[in-house]
């Protein structure tokens, strides 16, 4: 759940996930009833500083619809982020264990960050004041890591010094034949890159559609998530399978699992 691109309105289908904009809140809870009328648990995934909203709207809606089975999974990152990490991790055939350590491998070890000609939007992470001002002179222009590590650097130009090597991973990015993906591919050591459409607007998201969005996803993570999966065991309270030490669906607490 996210604030959408105005291509899909307030609620629709995005790489075949169910997505809604969370600033409607029947749009989402919608979304929820719809997919749980398939029989289905739901996995409500949005950003991370989103999750006290998600919480609440998963909250109401159990409260709604008798039997629903709903996990709340807020994540880091930036927009693009969130769309292929969800997507990915739903990958799944239904098995609950292998979706949740697939979203608990890719929220620790994914990459993402934003290439930007102006601040004036951006708050997480959040520009200092003197990056902020720098913005607005011309041929300004900065890169933004929003996870693992936020920070906000200077882009002007090739090669990238400042960001952390990260091969074996596969760099995802927004539709853009600008020399910044080159340059963002050589500084991650990353073995492709493809563009991907995004579910938000950049120009809603960062106030300019001059942005381009960057994603790196380790290209093992659907092993670790199988490694992850092979502990999980079936909560005594909702039978659902997990490998955490709290259910992700009832907040049961167990004495086994390998992830928190």
């Amino acid at each position: 759940m996210t604030r959408l691109a105005s291509s899909l309105g307030v609620s629709g289908t995005h790489d075949q996930l169910a997505v809604a904009d969370i600033r409607h809140a029947d749009a989402v809870e919608s979304a929820i009833a719809d997919h749980h009328r398939g029989g289905e648990s739901v996995v409500l995934t949005g950003a991370l500083e989103d999750a006290e909203d998600l919480t609440v709207m998963a909250a109401r809606s159990r409260v709604r619809i008798p039997g629903l089975r709903v996990a709340v999974e807020p994540l880091p990152g930036n927009p693009l982020a969130l769309a292929i990490i969800s997507s990915l991790a739903d990958d799944a055939d239904g098995d609950s264990a292998w979706m949740h350590a697939a979203l608990d491998d890719l929220r620790q070890r994914t990459w993402s960050g934003t290439w930007l000609t102006k601040l004036s939007h951006l708050t997480r992470p959040n520009p200092t004041v003197w990056q902020q001002i720098a913005s607005w002179l011309p041929g300004a222009a900065f890169l933004a890591e929003h996870s693992p590590a936020p920070s906000v650097t200077t882009a002007k130009r090739a090669p990238l010094n400042a960001l952390p090597a990260r091969p074996g991973t596969a760099l995802l990015h927004s539709p853009t034949d600008s020399w910044v993906v080159e340059a963002v591919l050589e500084s991650l050591g990353s073995t492709s890159s493809t563009p991907v459409a995004p579910a938000r607007d950049l120009i809603d998201s960062y106030g300019t559609s001059s942005a381009i969005e960057f994603v790196a996803i380790p290209e093992d993570f659907r092993e670790a998530a199988t490694r992850i999966a092979a502990e999980a065991v079936v909560c005594t309270a909702c039978g659902m399978r997990h490998a955490r030490t709290s259910c992700p669906y009832c907040r049961m607490t167990i004495t086994s699992g390998v992830l928190s």
